[in-house]
């Protein structure tokens, strides 16, 4: 499960909604979403919720969307099977259950950013840090590739961006975020935090090691 962190650029969750799956679609034209009932015992929650299947990775997906005071969350419930999506289903609605939208102004949520950089850079300066670092190269490349063809020449796609992200003990992304927020940088987060990764090195954060991924598309 991952949850990933959007400030409010749409008008409204349905607008979001249509950006966010008009954009995967871009670079995964077979996925399909199916709008699903609404969850038990989440009635304070402005949700809208999904399925998802059909992606280049094999996945399937649970996907609830939240509109928060100043932001709009993706929450998803990500599997390799049906069977592993159902045995999940209880956390993930306990999670929905529990879940409270933050009210972040715009500058709160570029200084997290930039914390969360920083907190990346010195996880990465140890020795541990810098081979793992090293260890996620074909897992950026795959993400990037899957997002850029190879020999691309869209302007669209020119430029730079940062994912930070944290990894669990089994090898999975969590509270992904990239800046800006662009068709590459979006699609690069969404195939990114479906990448099984290598076990990271133990870090002090709850949340799990941190990483931080910078791309420079050039001409």
């Amino acid at each position: 499960m991952y949850v990933n962190v959007s400030t409010k650029v749409e008008p409204s969750l349905p607008d979001f909604v249509r950006s966010s799956q008009s954009l995967f679609r871009q670079k995964a034209p077979n996925v399909v979403f199916v709008p699903l009932e609404p969850i038990e015992a989440t009635p304070k929650l402005r949700a809208l919720h999904f399925s998802a299947s059909g992606d280049p990775g094999g996945n399937v997906e649970r996907i609830t969307y939240v509109e928060g005071p100043t932001a709009y969350f993706v929450i998803v419930l990500s599997a390799r099977s049906p069977k592993a999506l159902e045995q999940a289903q209880p956390a993930f609605r306990q999670l929905l259950q529990s879940f409270i939208p933050m009210a972040a102004t715009v500058p709160a949520i570029a200084d997290n950013f930039a914390a969360r950089v920083a907190e990346a850079k010195q996880a990465a300066s140890s020795s541990d840090g810098a081979r793992f670092d090293a260890a996620l190269a074909p897992h950026i490349k795959a993400a990037l590739e899957a997002c850029i063809p190879p020999g691309s020449t869209d302007p669209s796609n020119l430029g730079a961006f940062s994912l930070v992200a944290y990894v669990s003990r089994d090898g999975v992304p969590n509270d992904v975020q990239v800046d800006p927020r662009t068709k590459v940088s979006t699609c690069f987060a969404e195939r990114f935090s479906r990448s099984h990764l290598p076990v990271p090195p133990t870090h002090k954060s709850a949340n799990g090691y941190p990483v931080l991924v910078e791309i420079r598309v050039n001409p």
